[in-house]
């Protein structure tokens, strides 16, 4: 259990990071210094190799959750990740996004979803799918979805 600033990343990628939810990390810097989050994070370590993270976030005005279980598989493992966050509607309303149109959000509530695995099967392969539903409204919803494959051989 850890409470305070921190850093909170996950996901096989080191580039194109579809899991880049906590950290502004900058691919190109060897040291791979971020700026953190406030944050109470727990973990616990299953005896099958499997874990779960839990956390919340602090700090921001609006309090975010999530929670990821990771899992071994033949010649890897897989991870499903949640998070739910309230999107400040105020700073969304007040700027232009390169939407068609103007998006005004009533509601804010975001939830993001992920799926995430690294296999070794002579070279290492990897994949990150990251779907985020931000609710307008009552009725409405924008979702998005995000697929990052990779590939590697050291």
């Amino acid at each position: 259990m850890r409470l305070g600033l921190q850093r909170i990343n996950f996901g096989p990628a080191q580039i194109l990071r579809s899991l880049k939810w906590f950290d502004q990390i900058d691919p190109r810097d060897p040291l791979s210094l971020t700026d953190g989050v406030n944050a109470l994070l727990g973990r616990y370590y299953f005896p099958n190799n499997s874990n779960i993270w839990v956390w919340g976030l602090y700090g921001n005005g609006d309090p975010e959750f999530g929670l990821r279980y990771q899992f071994p598989v033949a010649n890897g493992e897989m991870a499903f990740t949640y998070h739910n966050r309230r999107v400040d509607r105020e700073w969304w309303n007040s700027n232009t996004f390169a939407f068609p149109r103007r998006v005004t959000l009533e509601d804010g509530l975001e939830q993001r979803y992920a799926l995430d695995g690294s296999f070794d099967v002579g070279i290492g392969l990897w994949f990150e799918f990251v779907m985020n539903r931000l609710k307008k409204d009552s009725k409405h919803t924008l979702s998005t979805t995000c697929l990052t494959l990779g590939a590697d051989y050291t």
